[in-house]
This record gives C-alpha cells, sequence and structure tokens, in this order.
C-alpha cells in the first residue's frame, strides 16, 4: 500500500504544530507537569538570597532573592492540582517586602540552545512560539513573565490576567519571533524564562508584549502583581507548555521515563526519586571497589551515569549518614569508615572516586551530578 497525502486532519492536536519535533518534543518546558523533584523531594525549598540558585522542581528551575527584606518559598504540592495533572509548583510569601525598594524576587528556569535551535531567532525567518500554562494565585489582577536572552539584552515581557483569586484558570500567550539579538544554538544558555515574584521599579517595563533591547535587565510589567508585598500569599503552576507555531495546542504528556531522562541529563542522583539529596539512608546507594594507585591512595573504577550529561557534572558525595563529601570505605577486616572522598577522572558519562588515607578497598556512597544551566 503507498500513501501519497496525509489528512492532516488526523494528526489531531499536532495539525497546528509548526515544530520540527512533531509530537514527541513538542513541548520545549522540561518537566512541565511540575512531577519530577529530585533535589528536594517534594520538600520545601526557602528562597532567601540573591547569590544563590535556590534549585526547585527538575527543568532547571531556581528561586531567586534577599538576605532580609523579603522570602518566599518553592514547592512541589500534590494537593489540588487542575483536572489533567498530578503536580503543581507553588510560590509562597513567608516574609512580606513592602516596598521593594530596589529587591527583587524571581523564580527562572533556562534552555539550553539545543533545546530552541530550531525557533531560529537572531535571524529573518525566526519562529512564532505560543506558551500556554495553567496557573492558581491568591491575588486577582494583571501578572507578567519575561523571555531573555543569555546575554541579556533582548527583552520579552508579556501579561496576563487572573481573573478569580484561588481558581485554576489557562492562560495561552503567543509571542513572534526575535528576528535580532544573539541567540545560541549549543548546549550553552540560551532562553531564559522569569516569573516576577516581586521585582523593583527599575527592572519593570511600560512596553509588554514586544521585543525591546535595554541595558537594564527588564522582569517585568509595569503595574503587576507583587506577591512578595503580601504575607502567605500564593501563586501556583503546572502544565506549562512552549511550542513553535500561534496556537496552543493540548499539553504534551510525555511518557514519564523520557521526561525523566530529559531531568536526568541535567541532574542525576543515586537516591530514590523522591528521596532529597543530603538524606541520610543507605538505600540505592552505590558500591564500588577501588584497587591501590599510591602508599595509601585507593581509586575506585567509573560509575557510569543513567544519561550522558549536557556538560561534565559537579559530583558531590554523601556517605549514608548525609554527610557531604564523605563515603564509607571498606577495609580488608569489613571494618566500614566515613572518609573524605574525592571525586576523580569525571566526564559526561561516568566519574570515579578517590581516598589517600587507607588501603580500604570498596566503597558505599550517594552521589548527585549536577550539569544545569
Amino acid at each position: 500500500m503507498t500513501f501519497t497525502s496525509i489528512d492532516q486532519s488526523l494528526l489531531g492536536p499536532y495539525s497546528s504544530s509548526a515544530s520540527t519535533f512533531l509530537g514527541v518534543g513538542r513541548n520545549r518546558f522540561i518537566n512541565g507537569e511540575m512531577s519530577i523533584d529530585q533535589q528536594n523531594g517534594g520538600n520545601v525549598v526557602t528562597v532567601n538570597n540573591s547569590g544563590i540558585r535556590f534549585w526547585s522542581v527538575d527543568g532547571n528551575w531556581f528561586g531567586s532573592g534577599q538576605p532580609a527584606s523579603g522570602v518566599f518559598t518553592l514547592q512541589r504540592l500534590s494537593a489540588t492540582p487542575p483536572t489533567g495533572f498530578t503536580n503543581y509548583l507553588r510560590i509562597q510569601t513567608t516574609t512580606a517586602d513592602a516596598t521593594i525598594a530596589s529587591q527583587f524576587y524571581i523564580l527562572r528556569t533556562l534552555w539550553e540552545g539545543l533545546q530552541t535551535r530550531d525557533f531560529l531567532w537572531g535571524t529573518a525567518n525566526a519562529k512564532t512560539i505560543t506558551v500556554s500554562f495553567w496557573v492558581r494565585g491568591s491575588i486577582t489582577g494583571t501578572y507578567s513573565f519575561a523571555l531573555t536572552n543569555a546575554t541579556a539584552t533582548r527583552f520579552y515581557v508579556a501579561t496576563y490576567v487572573i481573573n478569580s483569586a484561588n481558581t485554576w484558570e489557562k492562560k495561552i500567550v503567543t509571542i513572534p519571533g526575535d528576528t535580532v539579538g544573539t541567540w545560541v544554538t549549543d548546549t550553552t544558555q540560551n532562553l531564559v524564562f522569569t516569573i516576577p515574584v516581586g521585582v523593583a521599579a527599575f527592572r519593570q517595563t511600560g512596553t509588554t508584549n514586544q521585543w525591546v533591547t535595554s541595558g537594564t535587565e527588564l522582569d517585568q510589567a509595569t503595574g503587576a502583581v507583587n506577591i512578595i508585598q503580601t504575607l502567605n500569599a500564593t501563586l501556583d503552576f503546572t502544565g506549562m507548555q512552549m511550542e513553535i507555531g500561534s496556537a496552543a495546542t493540548p499539553y504534551e504528556y510525555k511518557p514519564f521515563a523520557l521526561e525523566l531522562q530529559l531531568c536526568q541529563r541535567l541532574f542525576e542522583k543515586s537516591y530514590d526519586i523522591d528521596t532529597a539529596v543530603g538524606t541520610a539512608t543507605g538505600t540505592n546507594g552505590d558500591e564500588v571497589a577501588g584497587g591501590q594507585t599510591g602508599a595509601t591512595t585507593v581509586t575506585t573504577s567509573a560509575i557510569y551515569y543513567k544519561v550522558t550529561k549536557r556538560v561534565n557534572p559537579i559530583v558531590t558525595t554523601w556517605d549514608y549518614s548525609g554527610t557531604s563529601g564523605n563515603g564509607a570505605w571498606r577495609s580488608t577486616s569489613g571494618v566500614d569508615t566515613n572518609r573524605a572522598t574525592t571525586v576523580v577522572n569525571g566526564c559526561t558519562r561516568y566519574f570515579g572516586l578517590r581516598q589517600t588515607v587507607a588501603l580500604d578497598y570498596l566503597v558505599q556512597c550517594q552521589w548527585a551530578a549536577d550539569a544545569r544551566l
């Protein structure tokens, strides 16, 4: 049998998608359902510093805040998601900043160039994209989000409205492709998506829903709601989708195993999936043999990742009591001793371990490999 044409109506939700990743991969958000939280296992993340990335759910989501003026938290929850979803990410103000004089509080996610290379941004052929998501807020009014390139010179601040407090609403925003600016297509950071929690006036803009060039970072629309100003205010998100085209297609439910692999390319751990890193446990830990490589030096064979990493990751180990930088090394007489453990011979596919105290022949430990942007 030979097919000479395809009835586009048979493609259902895919018929309006202009993506080169037809079907699987249509949605460029990783973990858009907010269901995978490898680092925290659903525990609360307190955001109280501007110089640290407070990592939340997988997919490069992190918060940045201030050390004293205001504080907010991030947490994956599952109590009351919208129909069709099982999890959502909650932002909640725990210390209010009424004035936001010069501060900024934000939630961000990042894309590498390989994830968005077919957007063709920065060229005359730049493609339109559509962002859709489910949101629920305790305060009604106009909200915004921002798209930024890696050099923080091109900005698009879009607005949307929460009409009913504490009610899930679906929002759809169509964004024209940027025909100028620098947009990379490799493993480095390319696109930044910012959800403002509270931003001072100097990082706000009244020029919304269009691309602008600015020497000052623009994160929020002038007059938009700052939930950091209200104690216990909440803002929930799930069903995050970004796709090529001028229409929002139904949310792409990737197979869980595939979604997990996309997450593990950026962050992988030995712990069970919902056990926070640093937890005192031996469950699912690694045990690897070593050999003498010096007078009192033992180096292990390689520990291989399940998924090749974006770049050579930063690897951290924990012994089973939860002490960072350690492993439990076993002597020939069968005695386990927690010792300082160094990561060696690392690359995007594997790493090794070493200790220089005694000729113990085997190590047991937990670990996490971080290749996030």
